[in-house]
């Protein structure tokens, strides 16, 4: 009699479980498929790519019950992403930015100069950020997220040495502000630049000293004595 009660005790335990099991939500049942992981790897401040890993977020689980580890990711054009750990080791190396990788134009001579745009202006880890997004300057959306569109809208500069010029040096990287231009023309576009309007016509203190035939170096002392800077730039040079 004690073995059949013991037969009978063990079958009610097993429908017991059973019944416990069919009762747990799926998300119970995924978390415990998931802890079947192997050891947990700190991926924060690795380098994945274009992605530096920030720290680890929330889960997600697969259809199947999977439990997939994901981190927040900096990539070097400014924008987080969130991404797999798996995908971090194997084949995710950028938030996506990178439209010229995934269509062939990684290799065009223009490509390097709108990564750079993008990454002056949105990552905080750009050594020239503060010049550029630490100002709130910004690349349109129209060109943030199409290389493509970058290439048609500017084309190719006229040679080597010219590089994306904004017209306005407070405005946005957009195709009514950008130009390509020299560095000689670009430094005449600074901030810094002492700009001098003479009826009407506004240039900056070398375009003005080039237009008279003067140095610049009179005009701007001429003007730091507290010359009127209308007179410091027409007034001829005494012998």
């Amino acid at each position: 009699m004690n073995q059949l009660e013991n037969i009978f005790q063990k079958s009610d335990a097993r429908e017991a479980n059973q019944k416990v099991e069919q009762r747990r939500s799926p998300p119970e049942k995924m978390a415990q498929k998931g802890n079947r992981k192997g050891p947990f790897i700190d991926r924060t401040g690795m380098r994945y790519g274009m992605l530096t890993a920030i720290r680890e977020v929330a889960p997600r689980f697969t259809s199947g019950g999977i439990k997939r580890r994901r981190w927040l990711c900096l990539c070097d054009c400014g924008k987080e992403t969130t991404v797999d750990s798996g995908s971090l080791s194997s084949n995710t190396h950028s938030c996506g930015c990178t439209w010229g990788e995934r269509h062939g134009m990684n290799d065009h001579p223009l490509y390097a100069r709108w990564a750079g745009m993008i990454a002056r202006c949105e990552n905080p880890k750009h050594k020239d950020f503060h010049s550029y997004g630490g100002r709130n300057i910004r690349v349109c959306e129209r060109w943030r997220h199409s290389f493509k569109t970058f290439v048609d809208d500017m084309g190719n500069p006229p040679t080597p040495k010219h590089t994306i010029e904004r017209k306005d040096s407070n405005g946005n990287y957009a195709p009514e502000n950008c130009i390509w231009a020299t560095l000689t023309q670009q430094a005449r576009n600074t901030r810094q630049n002492h700009l001098i309007t003479i009826d009407g016509v506004t240039l900056c203190m070398s375009e003005w000293a080039e237009r008279m035939g003067v140095k610049r170096s009179m005009i701007k002392c001429r003007i730091k004595a507290g010359w009127n800077p209308q007179m410091a730039v027409l007034l001829p040079r005494t012998k």
